[in-house]
């Protein structure tokens, strides 16, 4: 079974416990890299994935709320197997 989702740090390539500082660079970075205006030819499906992930981890509440989420989706995979 191979898994197509991505969670929201692995789409910033940062791990989970990184600061703001760390995850506002990494979203600053990969937006320049992917931003469709800025490179010709890049799908803007890269890019929201990207905005998405920023505009949820940047924010304490929601990236607390993703965090609980996270957790309880892979104890529930792991006890199905």
């Amino acid at each position: 079974m191979q898994r197509t989702r991505f969670t929201y740090y692995e789409v910033l390539g940062v791990p989970r416990g990184s600061s703001e500082t760390e995850i506002k660079r990494a979203f600053r970075e990969l937006a320049r890299k992917y931003h469709p205006d800025m490179t010709p030819g890049v799908e803007g499906t890269k890019f929201m994935a990207i905005v998405e992930a920023y505009r949820v981890l940047s924010n304490p509440y929601k990236r607390q709320k993703y965090d609980r989420e996270i957790a309880k989706t892979a104890t529930h995979f792991a006890m199905q197997y």
